[in-house]
């Protein structure tokens, strides 16, 4: 049991992992004022993502790329982090915790506005580099990217249900 009150001011003297414990097990009910301004806030939200990643969910780099959403950083109390400093992006929390370890695109989600026909062809090169088989996540996207873009430009007509 803590002995300390557990003010705003104490809490931002704590490790920021031990700031998260305390949150998730309700001891807190939410991160301190000031927890995510400041020269330290990606820090801490660095050391909290790789905890979430690694300790919580015990997820390997596969399930951080065919998993990782929204979704899962809401349901771990992490959105207000999330939309503060990563502007609700999960791939530029994944990359501040772990730089240069993913693509943006190696994510279930990639973050709004990242297909342009430059990263199209930038990933494009990588999948003729690296082969089908080692990019088959990819592929699939941007073959649903092709699809959706030709459909909107009326290259492909979309079947309507109940037809030949």
């Amino acid at each position: 049991m803590l002995t300390r009150k557990l003010t705003g001011k104490f809490l931002l003297t704590l490790p920021p992992v031990h700031v998260y414990k305390l949150l998730m097990d309700n001891n807190i009910v939410r991160f301190p004022n000031k927890f995510w301004v400041g020269e330290d806030a990606l820090g801490r939200a660095s050391e909290i993502t790789v905890h979430l990643v690694e300790g919580v969910l015990e997820w390997h780099k596969t399930e951080v790329k065919e998993q990782m959403s929204i979704k899962i950083f809401k349901d771990n109390k992490l959105l207000g982090m999330l939309n503060s400093l990563f502007g609700g992006s999960p791939y530029m929390a994944i990359e501040n915790a772990y730089p240069n370890k993913y693509e943006a695109w190696e994510l279930a989600n990639v973050p709004m506005n990242y297909w342009t026909p430059k990263t199209v062809k930038d990933v494009s090169s990588w999948i003729a580099e690296n082969g089908v088989k080692e990019s088959l996540q990819a592929t699939k996207k941007i073959l649903r990217l092709s699809q959706s873009n030709m459909t909107k430009r009326g290259l492909v007509k979309k079947k309507l249900p109940n037809t030949p």
